[in-house]
């Protein structure tokens, strides 16, 4: 086993597994900045609720699910970052041959591998991989400040009148409360005087009073 090979191969795997785990992250931060933009207008121009506890929690798990999904099924293999090592560093296909002649017995893979250990022993590997943000975090970043920014200064506005039903279907809501509330406060001393009084027909007639029908309207209670 060429040891000073896999050690460099080790570190070039660092940090392109850093790399790859922020690249897609950006991408993922992406798609999630284009959709909380496209949430937010939803419920600025149409009153429908949209971005609640649930779905946000649900969209990070989703994100962070498929950032990790995206990171482990594109890691590179050991040739791949042999040939990138080689590539950056402009080895010649080095590493990338000693890799692909490892097992092998021939004399001129074991010259090879010999010439890869010296060679490896003395490459210096810092700035050929260093560890940055991939360019889709601009975007990134743009679309979740575009997100904000809506959800802070973008005026509420009901283009489809749903918000003015659902403002009246809670007045008659609260009407209907309110007028059930009244009945209840005006037939407390009518069962005083009906108690008093003894009349059957009459309790039978306050107690039909107190079951008003579910739907009613508040006039109608």
């Amino acid at each position: 086993m060429l040891k000073a090979l896999e050690k460099k191969l080790r570190l070039v795997r660092f940090c392109c597994n850093i790399n790859l785990f922020l690249k897609h992250t950006g991408r993922v931060l992406t798609a999630g900045g284009i959709v909380a933009v496209l949430a937010v207008l939803t419920e600025r121009l149409l009153a429908l609720i949209v971005i609640d506890y649930r779905s946000v929690w649900s969209f990070w798990a989703v994100a962070a699910v498929l950032v990790l999904l995206l990171w482990l099924f594109r890691r590179p293999s050991r040739m791949q970052l042999s040939l990138l090592l080689d590539e950056r560093l402009k080895l010649h296909e080095r590493f990338s041959t000693t890799l692909s002649l490892l097992d092998s017995k021939d004399h001129f893979a074991a010259a090879a591998r010999r010439e890869a250990r010296e060679t490896a022993r003395h490459i210096n590997l810092q700035g050929h991989f260093p560890i940055r943000p991939s360019r889709c975090w601009i975007y990134a970043v743009s679309t979740w400040l575009i997100a904000v920014t809506l959800i802070f200064f973008m005026p509420q506005k009901d283009l489809l009148g749903f918000l003015r039903k659902h403002r009246q279907q809670e007045e008659r809501a609260q009407q209907t409360q309110q007028a059930k509330v009244d009945i209840k406060q005006a037939a407390s001393p009518v069962k005083l005087v009906v108690k008093q009084l003894g009349e059957p027909e009459l309790a039978d007639a306050l107690s039909k009073l107190e079951q008003m029908p579910k739907d009613a309207k508040p006039q109608d209670i």
